[in-house]
C-alpha cells in the first residue's frame, strides 16, 4: 500500500479521532507532509509482518506545543537530522519509520520523514491512541530502551541522551524543549523488526486511514459517520465503538496542573438521554467518563467527544459550554490490557481510583445505543 498526496488529509482527520481530545492538531504540518509526499512520491505504507527480524525500525516524532510549532514550524532537515544521528550513535541504517503515538498530529512525523528520506512508513505505533508522556508507550513497557534518544529544534540544536531511563528522557524533554523554542522533533525507542512485532499496536495507520475516509464520506452526517466508525473499528484490532451518551456542554472547568491541561466537563443529555448526565475527566486526554457516581470508562479505552453537527473530535482546548456533542467510548486493543501496558497507562496512572474494566465488559450489547 501507498500513502499518496490525497491520503496524507484522510490520516490526519482519522488521527484526531485516536487522539481521544488530545495529540495535538497541525493544519501546517498537514500542508507540509503532503507537500514532501507531492514532491518526493508516495510513502510505501508496509505492515509489520513484512519486515525481516534484523530491520531496524526508528520511531520519529513531534515533541511540544503545536501552537508554538504552527507559528514557527520546521523546516524538514530537524527531523531527518535527528533520524540521522540517531543512526550514526547506533551504527544502523534505518528500514522504516513509525511514530511513537498515533493519536493526533504525531501520525504524519514519520510520513514526512520517510517522504524526504524515501523509506517505508510501518503500519503501527506505541500507544495506539495519544498519551501525554514518553515513558506511556508499549515500547517502554515491553522493555525497549527509549535511549540513545535525540531531540532537535528548528534552531539547528541537537541534543542526544544516552543510557538513560524512559522516566529520565521524559524529565529532561520537559526541562529544555520550551527553551528550544517551544517543540523539537526526536528519534528514539529504535529496535529491530522482531522487537516491534512483539510490542508494537499493528494496523494503526490503517485504522486513521479508515476514520477519514468516513469522515468525508459522511458529509458532516454524524449518524452516518458512526456507522463508518463502526465499521472501520470492526476490521481492526480496536472493539466496537459505543455511544455514551449525546446532549450538551453545561459545565466545563479546566486548568494547568503540573504543566498539563485538566479538568472536566458534564454533559447534559438531549433527545432519548434527556434524563441523562454524565461527567468527563481530562489530563491532557479524556481520562474517565462517570455517571451519578458510578464509572462508565477509564483510560487506557479512547474517549471521543464530536462535535454533533460536524461529527469532527473536538479537541479539549476547544470545548465550550453548550457545545452540542456525542460521547463515544472506543474499547483499546488487547495490548493495552497487558498488566506491563496498565502499569503505565492504567487509571492509576492519571489518578484514577477505579480499577480498569473495558468498556465493552461494563456495557451489554445495545445498552448504550438508545
Amino acid at each position: 500500500m501507498w500513502i499518496h498526496e490525497r491520503d496524507v488529509l484522510a490520516i490526519a482527520q482519522g488521527a484526531e479521532y485516536l487522539g481521544s481530545g488530545g495529540g495535538g492538531i497541525s493544519p501546517i504540518l498537514q500542508v507540509l507532509t503532503a507537500r514532501a509526499v507531492a514532491e518526493y512520491g508516495p510513502v510505501p505504507l508496509v505492515p509489520a509482518f513484512e519486515l525481516n527480524d534484523p530491520d531496524w525500525i526508528v520511531p520519529v516524532s513531534f515533541i511540544g506545543s503545536p501552537l508554538m510549532f504552527n507559528e514557527k514550524f520546521m523546516t524538514g532537515f530537524e527531523v531527518v537530522e535527528a533520524l540521522r544521528e540517531l543512526e550514526r550513535v547506533r551504527g544502523i541504517q534505518a528500514a522504516g519509520l513509525t511514530t511513537l503515538e498515533i493519536g493526533g498530529l504525531n501520525a504524519l512525523t514519520p510520513i514526512f520523514t520517510a517522504a524526504m528520506t524515501r523509506l517505508p512508513v510501518i503500519d503501527c505505533d506505541g500507544m495506539g491512541r495519544a498519551f501525554p508522556q514518553l515513558q506511556m508507550t508499549s515500547f517502554h513497557a515491553f522493555e525497549i530502551p527509549a535511549s540513545p534518544f535525540v531531540f532537535c529544534s528548528d534552531r539547528g540544536q541537537c541534543n542526544l541522551l544516552e543510557h538513560a531511563t524512559s522516566w529520565q528522557i521524559e524529565e529532561a524533554l520537559r526541562a529544555n524543549v520550551l527553551m528550544m523554542g517551544g517543540w523539537a522533533v526526536c528519534s528514539g525507542y529504535s529496535m529491530q523488526a522482531k522487537r516491534l512485532k512483539e510490542s508494537a499496536f499493528l494496523q494503526s495507520y490503517s485504522v486513521c486511514l479508515g476514520l477519514g475516509e468516513a469522515a468525508v464520506a459522511s458529509g458532516g452526517d454524524i449518524h452516518r459517520f458512526f456507522a463508518g466508525m463502526e465499521r472501520t473499528f470492526q476490521s481492526s484490532l480496536y472493539g466496537k465503538p459505543v455511544k455514551i451518551i449525546e446532549g450538551k456542554v453545561v459545565d466545563l472547568q479546566r486548568e494547568i496542573r503540573d504543566g498539563l491541561l485538566s479538568g472536566q466537563l458534564i454533559v447534559q443529555g438531549t433527545g432519548s438521554h434527556i434524563a441523562e448526565q454524565v461527567e468527563v475527566s481530562f489530563l491532557t486526554e479524556f481520562t474517565q467518563v462517570k455517571r451519578g457516581g458510578q464509572t462508565l470508562v477509564t483510560v487506557p479505552d479512547l474517549i471521543c467527544i464530536l462535535d454533533a453537527d460536524t461529527a469532527e473530535p473536538i479537541m479539549i482546548e476547544d470545548l465550550e459550554n453548550h457545545h452540542k456533542v456525542w460521547v463515544i467510548a472506543i474499547p483499546c486493543p488487547y495490548l493495552m490490557r497487558h498488566p506491563k501496558m496498565l502499569e503505565v497507562v492504567g487509571p492509576a496512572s492519571f489518578g484514577i481510583a477505579s480499577e480498569y474494566v473495558p468498556v465493552n465488559q461494563r456495557w451489554q450489547e445495545g445498552e448504550v445505543m438508545k
